[in-house]
């Protein structure tokens, strides 16, 4: 038994000497194959390179050429969105007469921080530049004004006549109340520069900021029931067209209506004028109940039971 098993085990360590043996000559035969491809790719670029060299050359700088040409364009983009990112900013920083009365040099400092302004004051459209707060020309001895050009506040109302912006360009009918565009932006501006103090322009600003709030927010419960009316089976909305006694392109006006008739009866159920808020405890009111209502059809969509009562009253019920 013992002779037996000590065959057995000969023949298997034979068979993995054999195919050992076997895996390194095709290895080395792999070897061989591709040194003799490597060295003929060689011998003819080489001998490319001795009977057309120009060709070669020419090979080599069209190559190198398009890379310089790449980074070139990949250059010119950064400097441009960098440049494209920084405001254009008016230095009156020439000719200034310093407190003394003596001509300040080319390279003096502005002698107060108006005197760094963002854009030419006397730009008739307030749309041209969002970065420039004033519809006039500010005055270094005026505390609203410095008040006004600090980083911080001029950040705010940067804010704030962006959003505005935002809301005029969804374009939608009433929202903001004013017709003509920009005109809204041009009578918040003209309402910060005609506050009386410090004091006035932040309840202005917070004011702003909430009266700004429930447009955005009724614009997106429109836009909301608009999207489900929308969103209905073929049939339905047929009958729902048909059915209804207003045309098909005041669907948009009928729910800014009927948003703003349902936060005029919240109301008057507890004793609030919603419809006209004149507290910050009233626009708040307001802010919560649209969220409630754009909450409600966000979650139960055609189930939603304001966009429920929408239908009813846009069938006329």
């Amino acid at each position: 038994m013992a002779q037996i098993r000590r065959k057995t085990v000969d023949q298997r360590q034979t068979k993995a000497q054999a195919h050992f043996q076997a895996m390194f000559n095709r290895v080395k035969a792999m070897k061989q194959v591709c040194g003799s491809l490597k060295l003929e790719l060689a011998a003819r670029i080489w001998l490319l390179k001795i009977k057309y060299p120009k060709i070669l050359l020419f090979l080599k700088c069209l190559f190198w050429g398009l890379i310089m040409v790449r980074a070139g364009l990949i250059i010119y983009d950064n400097i441009s969105a960098l440049f494209a990112s920084l405001p254009t900013c008016h230095c009156p920083m020439m000719g200034m007469v310093s407190s003394s009365g003596s001509e300040a040099g080319p390279l003096a400092p502005p002698s107060s921080p108006l005197d760094l302004t963002l854009n030419d004051p006397a730009e008739p459209n307030p749309r041209a530049d969002p970065f420039f707060p004033f519809t006039r020309e500010p005055r270094a001895d005026d505390p609203i004004d410095v008040f006004r050009s600090r980083p911080d506040n001029m950040d705010r109302e940067f804010e704030l006549f962006a959003r505005i912006r935002l809301l005029e360009d969804r374009f939608l009918e009433g929202l903001p109340p004013q017709l003509q565009s920009g005109e809204y932006e041009m009578l918040i501006r003209q309402f910060l520069d005609s506050t009386i103090d410090i004091s006035n322009y932040s309840v202005t600003m917070a004011r702003e900021f909430l009266d700004l709030t429930i447009l955005e927010k009724k614009a997106d419960l429109l836009d909301g029931i608009f999207n489900l009316l929308m969103g209905e089976p073929t049939e339905r909305l047929r009958q729902i067209l048909l059915e209804s006694p207003f045309p098909e392109r005041a669907i948009r006006t009928e729910a800014l209506d009927f948003i703003v008739d349902s936060i005029e009866k919240v109301g008057s159920l507890n004793q609030y004028n919603l419809s006209d808020p004149g507290s910050s405890f009233e626009r708040r009111v307001v802010t919560t109940i649209l969220q409630y209502w754009i909450q409600d059809i966000q979650q139960h969509g055609h189930l939603s039971p304001f966009y429920l009562q929408f239908l009813d009253h846009f069938m006329g019920f």
